[in-house]
């Protein structure tokens, strides 16, 4: 062999051992740092306490990010969901209340029973009450000249004590005027009474005279 071929072959020889030399330094930097806790006899007590100690922080952190997705991925799902409810289900009593249907309560006193939902337009358009049925002057002759849309005083405005008359063995004697000077004595004179004449014409008894049937749960 003479010189240049031996040249030649030594400095193959050097490359590849350099390049060998490269891919096991590339391999051993690529490594995790959980692949060197491995080699703890290679590093010292403090490098592998802060090697743990970085390994644990990173996946704290990961696992607080996936907890704050999981918690927005949750209020936003809550958020459809009581959408969803409130579009599908029936209207409330203050949104029916706008449409027509009055909630006969009076701030005045305590309902012993469930609050009586009346429903205006009902009564108005489908059964064709007129305005003075219900609606009346201070000398009990009924307002027909009033619409929709006129400014009326409700009713405790005239019938002012609160609640039932007097009741019990103790209980004075009351003329009919003194009777339904009481808010609820009022209402329930107008209302049954309007009731009882519906179904004695129509021979049915749709419309409802028991406490329960108005004052529904």
């Amino acid at each position: 062999m003479d010189k240049k071929a031996a040249y030649l072959l030594s400095a193959g020889v050097v490359i590849i051992f350099l390049l060998f030399i490269s891919l096991i330094s590339h391999h051993k930097g690529s490594e995790s740092q959980e692949n060197r806790l491995v080699k703890t006899e290679l590093e010292s007590p403090e490098e592998v306490k802060g090697v743990f100690k970085n390994i644990y922080t990173a996946k704290k952190a990961e696992e607080h990010d996936a907890d704050e997705h999981e918690a927005e991925d949750i209020e936003e799902e809550t958020i459809e969901t009581a959408e969803a409810s409130e579009g599908a289900g029936e209207a409330p009593i203050e949104e029916e209340t706008q449409e027509g249907i009055i909630k006969m309560e009076d701030p005045s006193y305590k309902h012993k029973k469930p609050i009586v939902a009346f429903t205006h337009s009902t009564h108005i358009e489908k059964y064709q009450i007129t305005c003075g049925s219900c609606h009346h002057d201070d000398t009990g002759a009924p307002l027909d000249n009033i619409t929709l849309e006129s400014a009326v005083d409700k009713c405790v405005a005239c019938h002012n004590k609160p609640g039932e008359k007097p009741k019990g063995k103790d209980a004075p004697k009351l003329t009919p005027a003194e009777e339904i000077a009481y808010h609820a004595e009022a209402l329930h004179q107008n209302c049954i009474k309007c009731h009882k004449e519906s179904n004695k014409k129509t021979g049915q008894k749709t419309a409802p005279t028991s406490c329960n049937k108005c004052h529904a749960k």
